[in-house]
């Protein structure tokens, strides 16, 4: 039996209420999809822009290969002075010719009979 208001007429459903449940069944749906809306955009931001994203892959990229180019260069220079420590004796003796062209060279140390020519650089 339908619910009846004081005097004993049956109500009817109000209009109002249907229409506040549709509008917040409607804004409920709405939300939602803003909300997974702005987590896609979100989400796709990072992807691109992050710390692990494509920009910084590329820029870590780019870092690799310049680092890649330095040890190069440092294994060059090991290389070298490795040919010069066995140059002057590995063994523990030394090479005596090498060991004064380097006196001279860097240090240099000249001998009391020798005159030094200075040429101008190319």
């Amino acid at each position: 039996m339908p619910p009846t208001d004081v005097r004993g007429s049956v109500m009817k459903r109000s209009v109002t209420m249907v229409r506040g449940h549709k509008i917040r069944r409607i804004a409920s749906n709405v939300g939602l999809g803003v909300f997974f809306g702005l987590a896609l955009v979100y989400f796709s931001y990072q992807a691109l822009t992050g710390d692990y994203g494509t920009v910084a892959s590329a820029r870590y990229s780019a870092d690799v290969r310049v680092l890649k180019a330095q040890t190069a260069q440092l294994e060059r220079e090991r290389d070298a002075w490795r040919v010069l420590t066995n140059q002057l004796g590995a063994d523990g003796t030394f090479d005596k010719d090498k060991l004064d062209e380097l006196v001279r060279q860097n240090l240099g140390y000249l001998r009391q009979d020798e005159i030094v020519i200075i040429l101008p650089s190319e």
